[in-house]
Order: structure tokens, then sequence, then C-alpha cells
């Protein structure tokens, strides 16, 4: 794996940008982030379910109507059978219900139980509180540098991959 991306990295301009440790350390960086243990910091909720739970209780609160299931796929760039999947899981959890569209009974509309909302805030105050605990060691500057810098990343990726995606 090393050898291919020494030469990937040959082929583009980070051999110029870059020196090889910094470019091994942005390497190591973003597999440590692609590896947290989620499962050591939510409670009784996977990532994909609470990813799915927030986006339901966001649109509700946004646009004042329930999610319908397609709405769910596309927000999260996931198929449709696996939304179905999640909900169904989170259905039997008490956290979601599923119900039909009084005025499109074909459309299935997902809907947050009290239930589902309070497993939400707790773990979100739980993110919240792992969030804080890692910016208490930035300065104010350094905290607003990598604010800037991983919004700048964060909107060139969606960039480029939607461009890719023909989006």
């Amino acid at each position: 794996m090393k050898c291919l991306l020494e030469k990937l990295k040959k082929e583009t301009e980070l051999e110029t940008r870059l020196s090889r440790e910094d470019y091994d350390r942005m390497l190591k960086s973003i597999r440590q982030m692609m590896s947290v243990d989620t499962t050591a910091l939510l409670k009784n909720i996977t990532l994909a379910e609470l990813k799915l739970i927030y986006c339901v209780d966001e649109h509700f609160k946004e646009h004042g109507r329930p999610f319908s299931s397609t709405e769910a796929a596309e927000q999260l760039g996931i198929s449709a059978p696996a939304v179905s999947r999640t909900v169904k899981g989170l259905e039997v959890k008490g956290f979601l219900e599923r119900r039909l569209d009084d005025s499109d009974r074909r459309s299935v509309k997902i809907i947050i139980t009290e239930k589902g909302q309070s497993v939400l805030e707790e773990n979100m105050r739980r993110c919240i509180a792992l969030l804080d605990s890692v910016f208490t060691k930035f300065s104010d500057k350094e905290l607003a540098d990598m604010v800037r810098l991983h919004c700048k990343f964060s909107d060139e990726l969606m960039r480029i991959t939607s461009n890719i995606n023909g989006e």
C-alpha cells in the first residue's frame, strides 16, 4: 500500500508542496480520524443511526414537516434500502416511527419519537463534551485556524466529488 501511495504522490503536486514527513503525518491523521471507535462514545445507538435521527430532527425543525425515506437517502448519500433497514432498527428501539403520507399513500414519512429525541439529545451532549475536551488543548488562534481550514478542506472535497458524480 505504501508503494502505491508513494507512486500516486509523485504524480501529484503534493510532491513539491509537502515534505514526505508532513504527507505521511496527514495520511496518518486522516486514517486515525476515520478509525475512531464511536461505540465507546455513543450510548444505545450506532453512528449511522444517530446521523439518521439527527437528519430527521433537523429536517422537521427546518421545514416543519416529516422526512420521507427518499429525502433521507438523498440527504445521507445512502441507498433507500439502507435507510429502510436503519429506520426499521430504530423503530424496534422506539426512536422513530414510520407513517404513510396522507396525501400520497406510496410515500412513507419518518417521525422522531420522544424516546428518539431523548437519545439524540443525550448523544449530542456526549459528542459536544468530547469535542470540548479536545478543543481545550487548542489556543483560540489554533481553534479558529482549524475551523477555517477544516471548512475549506471540506468545501473543496465536496466541490470536487460533486463534479466527479456529475451533480
